[in-house]
């Protein structure tokens, strides 16, 4: 993530933020990864990242619930959703089926 940020791939920032901030989830830390996450969500929305932004937006669906905030876990999957319904790709079913149970 460094690297990015020095030479300014945004990018590259974005999905670098949302893969550590999944590793911290799955490692119970979840104020970390919820703030990686964020920032992944702002630096994705800024650079036009489609992809990056519903990542960003299930991955802090799935941290906000686990944290007990499920009405916005659900309202965060309902975006990604959308997101991942318009790109035609294979995360739109895990976010159904996160919506669903």
């Amino acid at each position: 993530m460094t690297l990015s940020r020095e030479i300014g791939d945004q990018g590259a920032l974005a999905e670098a933020l949302n893969r550590r901030a999944g590793a911290l989830r799955d490692q119970g830390d979840h104020a970390a990864a919820e703030a990686d996450y964020r920032e992944a969500l702002e630096v994705s929305r800024e650079t036009g990242d489609v992809y990056e932004t519903a990542c960003a937006l299930d991955g802090l669906a799935r941290t906000r619930h686990a944290a007990g905030a499920k009405d916005e876990a659900l309202t965060l999957w309902r975006e990604a959703l959308d997101l991942y319904t318009a790109m035609e790709v294979p995360e739109a079913d895990d976010v159904r089926a996160r919506l669903a149970g």
